[in-house]
C-alpha cells in the first residue's frame, strides 16, 4: 500500500477535485476516445474398558465410490451372462417374430458392455494421477496401458454392436422396433466418427418415421454436423439451423432445450444478435420455470445461456447500450445473475477495446457496490481504458479516485470469506501496478515529448 500511495503521489499532488461514481456519482465526458472415562481396576484380569470414538469418526466404512463400483462389477458380471445366453439362443435359431427381438436384446448389451468399458477406461487416468505425483514412472506405464486395453475392448464391443443393428436392418426391414434400431445405429456410427454413414441412417429414420419419439434426435444430428462443419459460412449455417429447428419442434423431447440454445449460435454466427439474444433468453427463462423439474444439465445449459447472452449482448453497442445493460440483465437473470453479467459484459468490453463502453459499464458496477472487494479492480480498468483513450487529465483524477477506493474497501472491512481476502489483495496489486505503469509511462513520454503538462501529471 505504501508503494502505491508513493506512486500515486504526483497523480494526487495536482489538486483536481477527485470525481466519478465512487465520489460524486456524476456522469464522466470523455471525449473522443472428548472426555474419556476411567477404566476398570489395573488388578483385574484384563482391560476391557473402550475409548469413545469421536464424532468425526462415526462414518460408513464403505464410501459411494466403492459401492458403485461393486455394483458396476456385479451388474457388468450379469449383462455377460446374458449375451452369453443370448449368442447361443440366436446360433440355434428360431422364427422371424422373436429373431429380431433376441438380436436387438444382444446390441443394446453389447453397447451398455462398451459404455461400461470407456467409463472404466477414463478411470484410469486417476490411477495416472496419483502415481505421477509421486513419480511413479511404472504406475504411469501400467495406467496407461490398461486405458488403451478397455479403450479398445469398448471399441470392439461397440463395433459388434453396430454389427448387429445393422443385421436386423437387413434382414428384418418389417421389424416393429424398427425406428429404435435406426436411432441406435446412428447413434453408435457417430460414437465411432462415421458421421455421414449416421446421417444417412436418421434420414432413414426421419422419412419412414416421421412420428418416431427419436425424430427429434436425428435432426437435432443433422443440425450439429452442418454446425460444426460450417466454418463460419451461411450456407451451412442456414442448414443447422433449419435443423435445430425441427429439432423443437418436438417440446417433450429432452432435446428440445438445447436445440432452442443452438439456435441461438446459429444466428450469432450469422450476425443476427438481436435474434441470438431472444434464443438465449427463450433458454434462460424456460430453465427458470421449470426449475422444480430442473436436472443438472438444464441448470448447466441455462448457465452457459447466461454468458452467451452477455456475449452477444457486448458485439454491438450500437443495439445494446452499456447505460441499459442493467436494468436488462435483471430482467433476464434476475437479481440472483445481474452482475455477475454485468461484470461479464465490462471485461468482455475491456477486452475487445471497446473503453467508453467499459468505462460506463465498471462505473456502474462501483456505483451499485462501492464497498465491494472488486471494486479497486474495476475502478484499475477505469483507470488502463481512460489512459488509453489519450485523455490525461481524466485518466489522472481516475487514478486518484483508485486510491480512495481501495483505502475505504480495506477500511471497511467488507473482504470477510477467504475468496473475498484474495479479490482484495489482487485487486490492491492491480492498483498498485497500474498507478506505477502510469507515472513511468507519462515520465517516459515527457523525457521524449519535452512537454510540460506531461512532466506536470508523472
Amino acid at each position: 500500500m505504501k508503494r502505491l500511495l508513493f506512486a500515486s503521489a504526483a497523480l494526487c499532488a495536482l489538486g483536481w477535485p477527485a470525481f466519478g461514481v465512487a465520489a460524486s456519482g456524476g456522469d464522466v465526458s470523455l471525449g473522443r476516445k472428548e472426555t474419556s472415562g476411567s477404566g476398570p481396576d489395573v488388578s483385574l484380569a484384563g482391560d476391557v474398558s473402550r475409548k469413545k470414538p469421536k464424532a468425526e469418526e462415526a462414518r460408513p466404512a464403505l464410501s459411494y465410490d466403492s459401492f458403485r463400483f461393486q455394483l458396476e462389477l456385479q451388474v457388468a458380471g450379469q449383462r455377460r451372462a446374458q449375451m452369453d445366453t443370448l449368442k447361443k439362443i440366436i446360433a440355434l435359431g428360431t422364427n422371424d417374430r422373436e429373431m429380431p427381438d433376441l438380436i436387438f436384446q444382444y446390441a443394446e448389451l453389447a453397447w451398455e458392455e462398451s459404455r461400461y468399458l470407456f467409463f472404466e477406461a477414463n478411470r484410469k487416468d486417476d490411477d495416472f494421477i496419483k502415481a505421477k505425483n509421486v513419480g511413479d514412472q511404472a504406475g504411469m506405464q501400467k495406467a496407461t496401458a490398461e486405458k488403451n486395453d478397455l479403450m479398445t475392448q469398448s471399441g470392439t464391443w461397440q463395433v459388434e454392436a453396430i454389427s448387429r443393428y445393422k443385421e436386423i436392418v437387413r434382414r428384418y426391414p418389417k421389424y416393429q422396433r424398427m425406428d429404435e434400431v435406426l436411432y441406435f445405429l446412428g447413434h453408435n456410427l457417430w460414437d465411432q466418427n462415421q458421421e455421414k454413414e449416421a446421417l444417412g441412417v436418421y434420414k432413414l429414420l426421419v422419412v419412414r418415421y416421421p412420428q418416431s419419439k427419436y425424430v427429434a434426435d436425428a435432426y437435432l444430428a443433422f443440425g450439429e454436423y452442418y454446425f460444426d462443419n460450417s466454418k463460419g459460412q451461411r450456407p451451412p449455417l442456414l442448414k443447422a439451423l433449419a435443423a435445430y429447428k425441427k429439432a423443437a419442434s418436438f417440446p417433450e423431447n429432452k432435446v428440445y432445450l438445447y436445440a432452442l440454445y443452438k439456435q441461438g449460435w446459429c444466428h450469432y454466427n450469422l450476425g443476427e444478435f438481436s435474434q441470438a439474444l431472444d434464443m438465449f433468453k427463450t433458454v434462460i427463462l424456460y430453465a427458470d420455470l421449470s426449475s422444480s423439474v430442473t436436472n443438472g444439465n438444464k441448470l448447466k445449459l441455462a448457465k452457459d445461456a447466461r454468458k452467451d447472452y452477455v456475449l452477444t449482448y457486448s458485439r454491438d453497442s450500437r443495439l445494446f447500450n452499456p447505460l441499459g445493460a442493467k436494468d436488462n440483465f435483471l430482467k433476464v437473470g434476475g437479481q440472483e445473475n445481474y452482475w455477475s453479467m454485468l461484470k461479464g459484459l465490462a471485461g468482455l468490453y475491456f477486452d475487445d477495446g471497446k473503453d467508453k463502453e467499459s468505462i460506463l459499464t465498471y462505473f456502474q458496477l462501483i456505483k451499485d457496490r462501492p464497498l465491494s472487494p472488486e471494486a479497486p479492480f474495476f475502478q484499475a480498468r477505469i483507470v488502463d481504458a481512460t489512459m488509453r483513450i489519450g485523455r490525461k487529465n481524466i485518466t489522472a483524477k481516475q487514478a486518484q479516485i483508485l486510491v480512495q477506493i481501495l483505502q475505504q474497501v480495506q477500511q471497511g472491512g467488507m473482504a470477510k470469506t477467504e475468496e473475498e481476502k484474495k479479490e482484495l489483495a489482487q485487486a490492491a496489486d492491480l492498483a498498485e501496478r497500474t498507478l506505477s505503469n502510469l507515472a513511468v509511462t507519462w515520465h517516459n513520454e515527457g523525457k521524449k515529448t519535452r512537454d510540460e503538462e506531461t512532466f506536470a501529471l508523472d
